[in-house]
């Protein structure tokens, strides 16, 4: 039996994005880890974050994969704000 592993992600990725999440999802299963997330292996029925909450509390562990989905190149913090 594997050992369940929280591995969060958005369901969205690049090409580049999903072939690494692929390779280590790949290295999770080759370890005899069963990687765990919202929306993939499960689904929420409820509150999402109930659900990770409930996902989470089953999980030996965890793996971030910290893919960037936002960049604002520039931009104004807090306009009108003389500091």
């Amino acid at each position: 039996m594997k050992i369940p592993v929280f591995v969060p992600s958005p369901t969205s990725l690049s090409p580049s994005q999903e072939a690494a999440r692929t390779v280590i999802i790949q290295q999770l299963d080759d370890n005899d880890l069963e990687p765990r997330a919202l929306g993939r292996s499960d689904y929420p029925t409820e509150l999402p974050l109930r659900e990770v909450l409930l996902i989470a509390r089953h999980c030996s562990g965890g793996v971030i994969l910290g893919f960037e989905q936002c960049r604002a190149d520039s931009g104004v913090l807090k306009p009108g704000d003389a500091g």
